[in-house]
């Protein structure tokens, strides 16, 4: 029998294969993470890291890919929150269906719609102002612990 996590593993391998040249061209260092069995099933994450900013990516067996989440220092936000932080709400080809989910808006592959949104929304405010970045994850990373109720 496989280990646990290693069809998520496989799967996120191939998804990563998608957007690896995108963020290697700007800096960001691969790594994988755990797999394993969680209460959501099967699981695999993985991080891109370029100084101080995490993107992390995991899929699971009941969900696919989740929300990618992108952190500074221990605080972060996921996809979703980013793109309305940096104003592109409705632009983006990756979208949040459920908690710990996404899909392609287009139905089409979801590491796809990923790459889009790297290359044509996140990555270019980055390159242009990381301090606008900055802002951008920080306003969000805000109301996500607003909403569960942790102080600043």
């Amino acid at each position: 029998m496989a280990g646990a996590g290693s069809i998520q593993r496989a799967l996120l391998d191939e998804g990563v294969q998608k957007i690896q040249a995108v963020l290697r061209g700007r800096g960001f260092e691969y790594s994988t993470g755990d797999q394993g069995v969680s209460s959501g099933g099967s699981f695999a994450v993985a991080f891109f890291r370029r100084a101080d900013l995490t993107l992390g990516l995991i899929v699971r067996h009941s969900y696919g890919l989740g929300s990618p989440g992108y952190s500074i220092g221990g605080r972060g936000a996921s996809h979703g929150r980013l793109i309305v932080a940096l104003g592109h709400s409705g632009e983006e080809h990756l979208v949040e269906t459920r908690l710990f989910s996404s899909r392609a808006r287009d139905g089409g592959d979801v590491f796809e719609a990923l790459r889009w949104d790297l290359e044509h929304i996140i990555l270019p405010v980055l390159d242009q102002s990381p301090s606008e970045f900055r802002e951008a994850l920080a306003r969000a990373a805000k109301e996500v612990r607003e909403e569960l109720g942790l102080e600043d």
